[in-house]
């Protein structure tokens, strides 16, 4: 997370809470992404053993006192280890009272080193001649990734647009149009991959993936993805692609437009 950093020093914030005042292995640490089209994004390192200084009713109050979180409006915790997930859940429910959502993931990674020298995927000969591997212009992604990611919203486009200008990405184009994308989120998740339906079963889904996967590892960068526990295909091609199955972690949101 601390590597995104440069590319997004107006919208992220770094938060530490700690007993001491350097840093230790008790830390925790918080990240704020904040966005237009669904508030602030909350990313947390909790430590190895999450609640051996803090407890869970300590880590409660003080984000409940604190004005890191503004809980009248959007924000979603993403990517929340199981074991500390609950105390934000309920404080989100129980002493906020905002009808939150819950939605568990498997996590998905590949190391460094594997993911350098990660073979690339063929494409099809249907489209040989005419097919392009390439990084996706800020101007037709923009516009793709929201006529395909399911989660596009009327404010999606800066978020869009930052992360196809700052981070790394890629698109197959067949005839100079993009038919197959995949980005890298705020956070450095491998995201939003959508391949036109009449371009699919033709490998430009997994050269994408694996082409951008073994750049991050090349880069110095953990490549890493989740998937919802219930898609099955998504899980089957993560490992087909290469990517390795960790733990369930959880996204907790709150969109109060949603519930008026």
């Amino acid at each position: 997370m601390a590597k995104f950093y440069p590319k997004f020093k107006s919208e992220m914030k770094f938060y530490v809470l700690i007993t001491k005042p350097e840093l230790q292995d008790e830390t925790w640490i918080f990240v704020i992404y904040q966005r237009k089209d669904f508030g602030q994004d909350i990313s947390i390192s909790a430590p190895s053993e999450p609640f051996k200084v803090f407890s869970p009713e300590e880590i409660q109050k003080y984000f409940e006192e604190s004005n890191l979180i503004e809980w009248d409006k959007a924000y979603h915790f993403t990517t929340l280890d199981r074991d500390i997930s609950r105390p934000f859940y309920e404080l989100s429910v129980n002493v906020k009272g905002n009808a939150t959502l819950v939605i568990p993931d498997y996590f998905y990674y590949l190391d460094r080193e594997t993911a350098a020298t990660l073979p690339q995927e063929s494409i099809s000969t249907t489209f040989a001649e005419d097919v392009e591997v390439k990084s996706i212009g800020s101007k037709d992604g923009v516009q793709f990734i929201k006529k395909t990611w399911k989660h596009a919203a009327p404010d999606s486009d800066d978020y869009l647009e930052n992360m196809l200008t700052r981070n790394e990405c890629r698109g197959v184009y067949v005839n100079d149009n993009i038919v197959s994308g995949l980005v890298l989120n705020g956070t450095g998740f491998l995201a939003m991959l959508h391949t036109l339906p009449e371009f699919r079963r033709q490998g430009f889904g997994k050269r994408c993936m694996r082409d951008l996967i073994g750049s991050l590892g090349k880069s110095g960068f953990v490549p890493c993805c989740t998937v919802d526990i219930k898609n099955h295909r998504s899980q089957a091609f993560q490992i087909a692609v290469g990517l390795k199955k960790s733990h369930i972690v959880d996204y907790i949101l709150y969109c109060p437009e949603t519930f008026e």
